[in-house]
């Protein structure tokens, strides 16, 4: 498997150093081909996500129209993010010189992704903005989702991109930390804190860079003055959208004491209506279970759902839980099943103190129709984003980021695509014209 691996890197490495002379228009071009073969391939690529994600056809159709606005996208921007940058001098002494900030690819980059959006997160994460840089990447897609994972690497064959520029490497745990030991020369992943703190550790180690996202445990802040249907439509979509397994749905959910009894009965009156889906993997559905099993036994109160539907299909209803104790893990760890820990607030005060305590910080949502309120709480919660009556939207121009355990770097937009590059200052001294 090493062998395999170096392999794969020395013929990244021999494409990638003809890839870095290509032009922006050459490397926009390729992109635009592989989101117009997406589109023509999406009934065959959907099929294959939902088969091995047990999404909805409509979910897995989604991922694919993601993955296509995400590749035109950086194929029409990434030029301008990418461009040399002039810096201002503050002092006169240098007006003399012209200084320019350029943004040169890194080399090869390692991409190791999770199942639980195979196909379109690893592209708008990682390799659309990395092969817009002047990169090549080897991926690896997790265990549970090889042929996703392969269809990327299908797409890029197909489009006739270079050989080397996007390669697979599939395999289990042992395959991901052999490429982050390996001679690349950048990781990308996106996963556990566990997993991402050994591999911040060993790139620190060795002057590596790296981009982590490594979960959340996001919350929704409800407060009384939030528009009650489209709210309650909000929290259901985004706490159950991929049956619970998205980094930034919503896990959490405060709601003010004055309007908490009429929201949870609208609530799980929604959260009732939903057909219960799958788990993609074994062990999430067991951690999922002991989590609530823990909330029950330490005195917790199931609003619905609760049950096991089928254990051999891995199907748990979707559920409300109403949770006081911060301390249990169905609070403070990450869930990634179809559960809403709920409970009562009093002061706002008190909701930004409890949204805080946990060790994650990527997003976090405020329902509610006063921009003002909404902007002082936002300020307040230590995460990397906070949405308005929404959450869980990733803006390609915006950033992607989280803050304490949930991770280290940028995804998306200018800052996203210029953390596949090093930043090289170039300082000279324009001839004087003669004439």
């Amino acid at each position: 498997m090493k062998d395999s691996i170096d392999k794969k890197i020395e013929k990244a490495r021999a494409c990638q150093k003809d890839w870095s002379r290509t032009s922006f228009e050459e490397r926009s071009k390729l992109l635009r081909k592989g989101s117009n073969l997406v589109g023509d391939y999406k009934d065959e690529i959907a099929k294959t996500i939902s088969e091995e994600m047990n999404k909805t056809s409509e979910e897995a159709l989604f991922d694919c129209q993601f993955t296509q606005q995400a590749l035109d996208f950086f194929a029409e921007k990434a030029p301008e993010y990418l461009a040399p940058e002039k810096v201002k001098h503050e002092s006169e002494e240098y007006s003399d010189r012209r200084t320019r900030l350029h943004f040169e690819p890194v080399g090869v980059v390692g991409a190791i992704k999770p199942w639980n959006f195979p196909f379109d997160l690893p592209v708008w994460s990682c390799i659309a903005p990395a092969i817009m840089a002047g990169n090549a990447v080897i991926l690896k897609p997790s265990p549970v989702t090889p042929e996703s994972g392969r269809w990327i690497e299908k797409v890029f064959s197909k489009v006739e991109a270079p050989e080397g520029l996007l390669q697979v490497a599939s395999g289990g745990d042992e395959v991901g930390k052999k490429l982050v030991r390996s001679e690349v020369d950048m990781i990308s992943f996106t996963g556990s804190m566990e997993a991402g703190k050994e591999i911040a550790e060993r790139c620190a180690r060795e002057g590596k860079k790296y981009v982590l996202e490594m979960g959340g445990k996001d919350v929704a802040i409800v407060l009384d003055d939030c528009n009650m249907d489209e709210t309650i439509e909000g929290v259901t979509f985004h706490g159950f959208m991929n049956n619970g397994q998205a980094c930034t749905g919503i896990e959490r959910v405060l709601i003010k004491e004055s309007i908490y009894e009429d929201f949870v009965d609208n609530l799980s009156e929604e959260v009732e209506a939903l057909s219960p889906v799958s788990f993609a993997v074994k062990s999430q559905f067991e951690i999922v279970k002991k989590q609530l099993q823990e909330a029950v036994d330490k005195g917790c109160k199931i609003i619905t759902g609760g049950e096991v539907l089928n254990k051999e299909k891995l199907i748990l209803a979707p559920t409300i839980v109403e949770c006081n104790d911060s301390n249990l893990s169905i609070w403070k760890e990450e869930t990634f099943g179809p559960i809403l820990a709920i409970r009562p607030f009093g002061g706002l005060e008190e909701a930004i103190k409890i949204s805080n305590n946990t060790r994650y910080g990527l997003g976090a949502s405020v329902w509610t129709r006063d921009e003002d309120k909404f902007m002082k709480i936002a300020k307040r919660l230590e995460v990397g984003m906070v949405w308005q009556n929404n959450a869980n939207l990733p803006f390609f121009s915006g950033a992607w980021v989280g803050r304490k355990g949930s991770g280290v770097g940028v995804s998306l937009g200018k800052y996203g695509t210029r953390a596949y590059t090093n930043t090289k200052q170039i300082s000279s001294v324009p001839e004087e014209d003669s004439g």
